[in-house]
């Protein structure tokens, strides 16, 4: 092998070897293609939560401003959750039947 073609050699292999070093930061660096598309799923996992949560809060304001307004539905839910009754009805508390825990 002469000079001249030990020399166009190394430039190939330095070249190739710059190349390579160029695709592996691009993919596998800490600011690479993968982490960025991870992040880009995280952001997006984030949005849908903030539109879920602001639907949320748009269903308990609605809520709000029913039971503000309508005494039927605010007493419909003394009446359901606290178990308040009028003093002319009686309750009835019936228990649950208890699951049986098998063991195989």
């Amino acid at each position: 092998m002469g000079l001249k073609q030990l020399r166009k050699w190394l430039l190939y292999s330095a070249g190739m070897a710059i190349i390579i070093l160029m695709l592996w930061d691009l993919f596998f660096s800490k600011h690479g293609y993968f982490v960025f598309k991870a992040e880009q799923r995280a952001a997006q996992q984030l949005i849908d939560e903030i539109e879920a949560l602001k639907a949320e809060k748009a269903r308990l304001q609605q809520e709000v401003i029913r039971l503000r307004e309508d005494p039927k539905a605010l007493e419909t839910i003394i009446h359901e959750e606290l178990g308040y009754v009028y003093p002319d009805e009686t309750m009835v508390i019936m228990s649950r039947p208890q699951e049986k825990n098998e063991v195989k």
